[in-house]
């Protein structure tokens, strides 16, 4: 009986140690699932912030374009205002 007894304290105690592994173990997950998903968000954040950011180059080199055309263009209407001027 005294065995019995024993052995029963030892598997309780193993169980025990069991549970609070897994008890451990579920907690990490938990942990590392919200990590997961908050690097997620954080990629899809970031990925969106790269697409807008080429979207604007993109439109600082049209604009740039515009304004190399109009700068030249400057050059040629001041000779011109300048003529009708004299």
């Amino acid at each position: 009986m005294e065995e019995t007894n024993k052995m029963l304290k030892e598997g309780e105690e193993t169980l025990e140690f069991i549970n609070q592994s897994y008890q451990q173990t579920e907690t990490n997950i938990a942990d590392q699932n919200q990590k997961m998903e908050d690097l997620q968000t954080r990629l899809e954040r970031s990925e969106a912030l790269i697409d807008e950011l080429a979207k604007e180059k993109n439109r600082w080199a049209d604009l740039e374009e515009q304004l190399d055309t109009k700068l030249v263009k400057l050059q040629g209407d001041c000779l011109i205002s300048s003529t009708f001027l004299s």
